[in-house]
């Protein structure tokens, strides 16, 4: 799991993520070795893993210190004009037109069933049978800023999926890993 404990990533690495699930875990191969050269006994690990998972369940730390953030690190960042004015007076006919662009599967792509399930709310929202969500809402202005000219690059470990799951401007096929973007295909 990454740092959404919702994190699903066969649904955007589907054959990656078949194979991986066909191996042992880690952490089975890892304590099997600990074991076997007695450097911990069965027990001992039994405790540990009871007493991490317990901690965890109840929300407490599993690590008292951390190191503080030092306030330079953020010194190139301050004072900078992050904002740029726009001025767009889409219509409503242009909004649904996008709308049903960024909530349409192509035939040939076979995603995860979450993903079709978050499309089919989409396709609602687009015939406005449906209020729009939040990852709805982002991916329409994404898509009226590119139907207007402007250039968008996505950056970070979830760009394409969105960190709650809620963008999927990629979709990914989950029997051929054949990708279709939303916004720019």
């Amino acid at each position: 799991m990454g740092h959404n404990e919702s994190d699903e990533p066969s649904m955007t690495q589907p054959l990656m993520y078949n194979k991986i699930k066909s191996y042992e875990s880690i952490l089975s191969i890892y304590s099997k070795k600990l074991i076997a050269s007695k450097t911990i006994t069965n027990e001992k690990y039994n405790e540990l893993n009871q007493n991490i998972k317990s901690i965890i369940k109840n929300g407490d730390k599993l690590v008292n210190d951390c190191e503080d953030i030092d306030e330079k690190q953020w010194d190139s960042f301050s004072g900078k004009e992050w904002f740029v004015d726009y001025n767009s007076n889409l219509s409503k006919n242009k909004l649904i037109q996008l709308a049903k662009k960024i909530s349409t599967i192509p035939a040939n792509i076979k995603p995860h069933k979450s993903v079709i399930n978050e499309y089919k709310k989409r396709s609602l929202m687009a015939n406005e049978e449906r209020l729009l969500d939040w990852g709805m809402a982002e991916m329409l202005a994404y898509s009226s800023l590119i139907d207007e000219g402007y250039a968008l690059r996505f950056t970070g470990q979830d760009c394409q999926r969105g960190t709650f799951s809620h963008r999927h401007a990629v979709i990914h096929c989950s029997e051929t890993n054949t990708q279709h973007n939303v916004l720019y295909d």
